[in-house]
């Protein structure tokens, strides 16, 4: 659980898949680079040897030395706990902690300064470069919290981080304690995201809380702000298959009333201004 040594460039992206995701990353990638132009390193969880390819012809790629025998099965987890888990993730959870607990570790090889993890069921509609300077002073991340529980005082134990965006800074504390514990203690915890928020309350580690537009559900509703959407679970998986994500209604909207008032076409961006 050691960090890789670090490569001069100051600000990157970090994504990953396994096989049976991989085929978001195509979608992903022609949104991330709408609007950026960070290098980015595609982590292996597991990717087919076409992917592999795919990625390497656009970034870095970087694979991970990682025991999959140490993520424990259902039938050595507590039975109340597996059913809580089955109930907030669905069946699927099983075979995803498979590859949730081998994020943080994938977060060691980073090569960068500072990173931006993101999910690749993740729609990035605008410019990331705000995102890199959120981290300020002692702050070893930068986080969106879970909407569920932006009520609560930060020192709560009940609050709780997504990890889907995460900006953190090379050689973090935090990371290392977050891989270690994916390792041994991932038998207490249905995800990756959910362990994260246990050590940052248990070490008082000093987090800085990202705007929610870095990090939107659309269970919260339309946000024509939002920087980059989170197409969570199983629903938003089959929106994006079904539905390319938000970005072609958005388009399709933005000609439409062009075409409506008579106006020529131009960049959908100036029609709904800087999402930034």
């Amino acid at each position: 659980m050691q960090w890789q040594k670090r490569s001069s460039e100051k600000f990157g992206v970090l994504c990953g898949a396994e096989k049976s995701q991989e085929w978001l990353l195509p979608w992903w990638w022609s949104r991330y680079r709408e609007h950026n132009a960070f290098p980015v390193t595609f982590i292996d969880f597991g990717m087919t040897e076409e992917m592999r390819t795919w990625c390497s012809e656009r970034g870095n790629l970087c694979a991970i030395d990682f025991d999959d025998s140490c993520i424990c099965p259902r039938d050595q987890i507590d039975p109340i706990l597996a059913k809580q888990w089955e109930n907030f993730y669905g069946w699927t959870v099983w075979s995803a902690r498979h590859t949730w607990f081998k994020k943080p570790s994938a977060f060691l090889k980073s090569p960068y300064k500072i990173s931006v993890w993101i999910d690749i069921d993740c729609e990035v509609l605008g410019p990331l470069k705000p995102l890199f300077s959120h981290l300020k002073g002692n702050s070893e991340l930068a986080l969106v919290r879970e909407y569920a529980t932006e009520h609560l005082p930060r020192d709560d134990s009940r609050v709780r981080y997504n990890s889907g965006i995460l900006v953190f800074r090379h050689g973090a504390p935090v990371i290392e304690k977050w891989a270690q514990g994916a390792m041994t203690q991932n038998h207490l915890f249905g995800g990756d995201d959910l362990l994260l928020s246990h050590l940052i309350h248990q070490h008082r580690i000093d987090v800085a809380e990202l705007p929610e537009i870095y990090n939107w559900r659309m269970a919260r509703g339309l946000n024509l702000n939002a920087v980059i959407l989170h197409w969570i679970g199983k629903g938003g998986k089959a929106y994006i298959r079904k539905h390319g994500g938000l970005k072609p209604s958005l388009d399709a909207f933005y000609h439409s009333s062009r075409s409506l008032n008579g106006l020529p076409g131009s960049d959908p961006d100036k029609f709904f201004g800087n999402l930034e």
